[in-house]
């Protein structure tokens, strides 16, 4: 459901001024030109007046609003049409945000609004002006949205990935481990890589540096808990092992109180796992 109130643009500030500065001059200089002229204008305006209020202003199409992390800038991508939004004011969690456009392509804008809260948040409400087809006055629709949208927990920069060797991994309430092998396909002769790709057994038997290719990927598993009471500290490391896991392909599993996600990767089981996080 949307609502339409109308308000002068500044254009229309400006005409209604003039209108109301043309009529005092010829009322007070008895001019019939003049006046005339100036009962054409005001005719004209409660014409343009009218056709805006008739007018049919289309609604703004789909709205994207890709999940960013604790403290980020969040963005609203919105299909604007042809509409030429300055302002905007949106309603999330039963709070208003006035937002100021960040870019704008022919067809659509970008939003920012900053929510420092992880957790799953929705949009209700975005209020906006359209002042077509003059410009002169402007209809502020409220467009209905009930659309929800997360911030994941924020990622710790720095950490490393469990490794393969360490069975077990306990900080606070965090548990994790992985398990794995070092299997790979091929060797390739070294050609400046990292020192750690290096195969010191084969070096040992052919007395020539050769460094792995395609390490097995499949053969590794993360297992992450959450369990109550955990700190938002705790929750962000947390988070970092699922980035770090998506990242770098490893079947990852989510363990909670009446709850297990199974081992998975790719971008939807990573969405799956951080919406889970978020909301813990």
């Amino acid at each position: 459901m949307r609502k339409l109130f109308l308000s002068p643009t500044r254009l229309g500030r400006y005409l209604l001024g003039l209108n109301f500065l043309i009529f005092i001059l010829a009322i007070s200089y008895s001019n019939n030109l003049l006046l005339l002229f100036s009962l054409f204008l005001i005719g004209q305006t409660i014409y343009w007046y009218i056709e805006t209020v008739r007018f049919h202003h289309q609604s703004l199409g789909r709205l994207e609003i890709p999940p960013v992390y604790s403290g980020e800038t969040t963005y609203l991508k919105l299909q604007t049409g042809q509409k030429k939004i300055e302002s905007i004011r949106v309603i999330i969690d039963n709070k208003k945000y006035s937002l100021q456009i960040n870019s704008a392509l022919e067809n659509e804008g970008l939003f920012p609004v900053v929510l420092k809260q992880r957790g799953k948040h929705l949009l209700q409400r975005i209020s906006f002006y359209d002042s077509a087809p003059f410009g002169l006055f402007a209809k502020k629709q409220n467009q209905e949205y009930q659309q929800s949208f997360f911030i994941y927990p924020r990622i710790w920069p720095g950490q490393s990935l469990i490794g393969p060797y360490q069975k077990e991994h306990q900080t606070g309430a965090i548990e994790a481990q992985t398990i794995g092998n070092e299997d790979f396909y091929s060797l390739d002769k070294y050609q400046s890589e990292d020192f750690k790709k290096i195969s010191w057994k084969h070096f040992a038997r052919m007395e020539e540096l050769y460094v792995k290719k395609g390490s097995s990927q499949e053969s590794r598993y993360l297992d992450l808990f959450l369990k109550e009471n955990m700190s938002e500290d705790d929750i962000s490391l947390v988070a970092t092992q699922v980035y770090l896991a998506h990242k770098y392909q490893i079947l990852t599993s989510l363990k909670a109180p009446e709850e297990f996600i199974s081992y998975g990767q790719g971008d939807a089981h990573f969405r799956i796992l951080m919406e889970k996080v978020a909301q813990w």
